[in-house]
């Protein structure tokens, strides 16, 4: 989720890197593509750690149920974020409306738009 859903002038990937190497050689197992409860039981985890910490990510947008909002051209903040640090950014015209709270009113728009490809 950090990769792909935080563009690089909020999180530089250097700084992931860095901070990712860093839990890893304090000793921190990674396991990234599981799913606990079908690849792998919560109780065989806590058999072999003393601790185990799920970070699942939310990679799924939360619908605003508003008129219109399936339309071309309207995307869900993190889809789009996605598509961004992909490097695949959403083509949009001059004019564009954010709606969005916690981060996502400030993530979206990027410096001025920069990495926007416009229409």
């Amino acid at each position: 989720m950090l990769r792909y859903g935080i563009p690089e002038f909020r999180l530089p990937r250097e700084v992931l890197e860095e901070e990712i190497d860093y839990i890893v050689r304090t000793g921190a197992v990674l396991q990234t593509g599981v799913r606990v409860g079908i690849d792998v039981a919560i109780e065989d985890l806590l058999k072999k750690h003393d601790a185990v910490l799920l970070a699942a990510g939310c990679y799924r947008s939360l619908r605003l149920d508003l008129p219109g909002e399936d339309l071309p051209g309207v995307y869900p903040g993190l889809e789009f974020m996605m598509q961004v640090c992909a490097g695949k950014p959403p083509k949009v015209g001059n004019r564009v409306l954010v709606i969005g709270a916690g981060f996502t009113h400030l993530t979206v728009p990027g410096p001025p738009f920069g990495w926007v490809r416009k229409t």
